[in-house]
């Protein structure tokens, strides 16, 4: 799972909704938000891209830990 954040530097370009509009969409001031705040790791290559083509680098993903609950595995 991969964590999705959008920080303050968004100025608004909407080059990630236009490119990724199943990750990214416009909030009402016209700014990127994402969709879902974690996604599975598939959608990795589209977000490196995403990251890449921010013109103001306002997009980072970072991997989600699941806790181990300890109910996994036989004993």
């Amino acid at each position: 799972m991969i964590s999705i954040e959008v920080s303050a530097q968004c100025q608004g370009h909407g080059v990630c909704y236009l490119n990724h509009p199943d990750l990214f969409e416009p909030n009402d001031q016209s700014f990127s938000e994402p969709i879902a705040t974690v996604v599975s790791d598939e959608h990795a290559v589209d977000l490196r891209r995403a990251i890449a083509s921010c013109p103001n680098m306002a997009i980072s993903m970072h991997p989600v830990t699941v806790p181990n609950t300890g109910t996994e595995g036989g004993r």
